[in-house]
């Protein structure tokens, strides 16, 4: 009887320990800020979210220890273990996709890139670190990760390069520094080589038309430079890289904390001296460099938390290349402007400085502003071109909301001068041709608006209006509708205006490059566009793991444009467009987040840019039909390694109509389409400790070399070689130098809290 009384009582305890219920409660965060809709799982199926302050309780009635699912869209899913009555805290790592990074480009106003009307592509500074070496790369290196903006190099000797959206030249995109533009026409030419990526943060890329925010500049799109704040710098850190190719690299970063007061010096050299010549043209395949670079950024902490920042650069490259006897033993430095040797030699001087203070007895009243100075010392060949420009630039902001409406207004000043030695700053006048610098003072006024209507649907609209004194009044309105289906589905409509007063030299490189002679048939009128665009956006998520899918399709159609005709031989000649210029197309894009550690980004670039001129069709040079984009990146953190394979391949380009000299003394023209090919580029790094690491890789792995030398007219035997009639130096569409190995190594003393930050 009495075991049987025990037995009773042990099943009753057993049964009623069963069904008790117990608690696990805590709080999730994301990159430190609390994360509300995060999903919380046990693997029995049991769950819950996080409420708007990020804190959960769940209910369960297992009695062991179990796992926890914690997920979110934008961040990558993490697995805990926890046993019952535990409270406990989660922070969650923003994964590749970046839709809770906030994100200022679109508007100039905080968004996220989930949340903001305008579409705003990132990348970061990991995606960088991941695939490019950072001793030394710069801003143009960067540009490879994003689909659909390619890098044009305009001359085979010095290898001037500039980026291009959508197909439309580097002049037609705004290039910004934590959103203030700091690169006039002439600097785009050399000056974004001049920008470390060991100083970004991220870039933050607007397609089409910003005008109304950002100016003229802005027709093809914006790309905005984020640098890095003290909180994401270390106290000093050093990275040196040296290359097959007889690069050597290095950078240096020193940061301090004054008080209140933030500070980073940043240090950045470069050195090449190796003359190679894999196609047999005579010519170097690679430039000659010296460059040093410095910057620094300052954080002053205002007793009531307002911003107040102010930083400045100072830039100086001494770039070269041309034949064997030009560059050997440093005799460019003799031989300058020499009519037997040839030779490309531009000295580059730079300077800028920039701020921005948030007043503190006006709320949300903004303003910032920049300066810089460009000095362009260069000998093509025998033919000097030296050229300076000054730009000012005011920005004064004033953000304020009413109901759903968000605004933000703004008072814009831009000062540019530009002086140079050729016929582009010459007029005819009584005594004869004069010098005649331009000058442009160009006053504007914006407002914008971003209504939400609701949850599923906002409106952005705005206006700009800048007064050119030869112009008048220029009015720039733009207009974007997003539709939200769901919180991972939606599309938005925009359309925008721009207009652009064009520089020769910075238009067109071959203006003084080759033996080309300029041919301007009329008063240059400026150029006007308008674009509409289209954007569908899904996220998706399958086994924890998160991705992407985006699709734009744009047209872009111009009046006035200026289009350098190259057709004729010997001549370059400049018109205004007397049909339409259009840019059209559609960009598909694929980035998939694993929770392995693995992450693919995908996307393929289809275009037409053309002009239709009297009736009659024709494909702008430069611009390519297609190009696809496929990277790879794999992390370990146990065994600190990280790796990342990028691959692009590029379609047919229309190039110039250049010739070669045939044997019997005949001009052969060259084919005016290039073939697609295939660059694939890979580096590895290796971290020995969170202070620690060296990296390696490989530049273009497969070793394509175009088929053609970039430089074409070198047979003539009536002319020293780079002197003939009908050298040209702008058949540049691919690689020319080869495979290139790598090897660098970093070291960082970082602050003993930055794990805080």
């Amino acid at each position: 009887m009495g075991k049987l009384k025990l037995l009773i009582i042990t099943l009753l305890i057993s049964f009623y320990s069963f069904g008790q219920t117990e608690k696990i409660s805590g709080i999730v965060y994301g990159e430190g800020q609390p994360v509300p809709g995060a999903t919380i799982k046990t693997t029995y199926g049991t769950g819950t979210v996080t409420d708007e302050n990020g804190n959960f309780s769940l209910d369960i009635t297992e009695h062991n220890d179990l796992t926890l699912i914690v997920s979110c869209i934008g961040f990558k899913a993490k697995e805990i273990e926890v046993s019952p009555g535990d409270k406990i805290s989660v922070n969650l790592e923003e994964n590749i996709l970046g839709l809770n990074e906030v994100t200022i480009t679109g508007s100039m106003m905080p968004n996220t890139r989930k949340n903001s009307p305008v579409k705003v592509e990132v990348i970061s500074s990991r995606q960088l670190e991941e695939f490019i070496p950072s001793g030394g790369s710069s801003l143009m290196e960067s540009f490879k990760m994003i689909n659909g903006v390619n890098e044009v190099i305009a001359c085979g000797v010095c290898y001037t390069n500039s980026v291009s959206i959508n197909g439309l030249p580097g002049s037609y995109t705004a290039i910004l520094i934590n959103g203030t533009p700091l690169f006039g026409n002439l600097a785009s030419v050399y000056g974004l080589n001049s920008i470390p990526t060991s100083i970004i943060e991220r870039l933050e890329v607007v397609r089409g038309p910003a005008s109304t925010l950002y100016g003229s500049e802005a027709m093809a799109g914006v790309i905005n430079v984020i640098t890095k704040d003290q909180y994401h710098i270390p106290k000093l850190a050093f990275d040196i890289m040296g290359s097959s190719f007889g690069e050597v690299y290095a950078n240096g970063i020193y940061s301090t904390r004054l008080g209140k007061t933030n500070g980073v010096i940043a240090i950045n050299g470069g050195h090449k001296r190796h003359f190679r010549d894999v196609n047999d043209d005579q010519f170097n395949d690679m430039v000659d460099l010296d460059r040093i670079s410095m910057y620094t950024l300052w954080d002053i902490n205002q007793k009531n938390n307002n911003k107040f920042k102010l930083g400045a650069q100072v830039y100086y490259e001494d770039r070269r290349n041309g034949v064997k006897d030009y560059l050997t033993h440093n005799n460019y430095r003799e031989t300058r402007g020499n009519d037997s040797i040839y030779g490309e030699s531009i000295y580059t001087k730079r300077f800028m400085f920039f701020g921005d203070y948030e007043f503190a007895n006006i709320k949300n009243l903004n303003i910032n502003f920049s300066v810089s100075s460009h000095d362009q010392n260069s000998y093509y060949g025998s033919d000097l071109y030296e050229a300076t420009q000054h730009t000012g630039f005011v920005n004064l902001t004033k953000n304020f909301s009413a109901d759903n409406h968000k605004f933000i207004s703004g008072l814009t000043f831009r000062y540019n001068h530009y002086d140079d030695n050729t016929v582009a700053t010459e007029s005819n006048s009584s005594n004869g041709i004069e010098n005649d610098p331009s000058t442009q003072f160009v006053p504007g006024v914006f407002i914008e608006d971003e209504w939400s209507i609701n949850d599923s649907w906002k409106i952005l609209g705005g206006l700009r209006l800048d007064y050119f004194s030869l112009n008048g009044l220029i009015p720039s309105p733009r207009l974007h509708v997003k539709k939200k289906f769901s919180p991972v589905t939606s599309t938005s409509l925009s359309f925008g205006t721009g207009f652009r007063i064009i520089n020769l030299f910075t238009e067109d490189h071959a203006f003084v490059s080759g033996q080309r002679e300029i041919v301007i048939e009329e008063d240059l009128n400026p150029e006007k566009s308008y674009n509409i665009a289209l954007n569908f956006n899904h996220i998706y998520t399958f086994n924890n793991n998160q991705g992407m899918f985006d699709v734009d399709m744009f047209y872009t159609r111009f009046s006035n444009r200026i289009t350098p005709d190259y057709d004729t031989p010997g001549e370059i000649i400049y018109r205004n467009t007397q049909g339409y210029f259009v840019s059209r197309g559609i960009n598909l894009s694929n980035v998939i987040d694993f929770h392995n550690g693995i992450t693919l980004n995908q996307g393929i670039n289809i275009q037409e840019v053309y002009e239709i001129n009297n009736n009659e069709y024709s494909s702008i040079e430069f611009s390519p039909k297609w190009t696809a984009l496929s990277s790879i990146s794999y992390k370990m953190s146990k065994a600190g390694l990280t790796s990342g394979l990028n691959l692009r391949l590029n379609g047919p380009v229309r190039m110039p109509l250049t010739y070669d000299i045939s044997q019997s003394g005949e001009p052969v023209a060259r084919p005016q389409w290039t073939p697609a090919y295939l660059v694939a580029d890979l580096k590895i790094e290796k971290s020995f400790n969170h202070d620690f690491s060296i990296y390696g890789g490989v530049n273009n792995i497969f070793n394509y070399i175009q088929k053609y030398s970039p430089i074409s007219g070198t047979e003539s035997v009536d002319a020293p070689l780079g002197f003939a009639d009908n050298f040209d130096t702008s058949y540049n569409y691919g690689p020319v130098a080869g495979r290139n190995f790598y090897l660098g190594l970093k070291w960082e003393l970082p602050f003993a809290d930055s794990h805080s930050h």
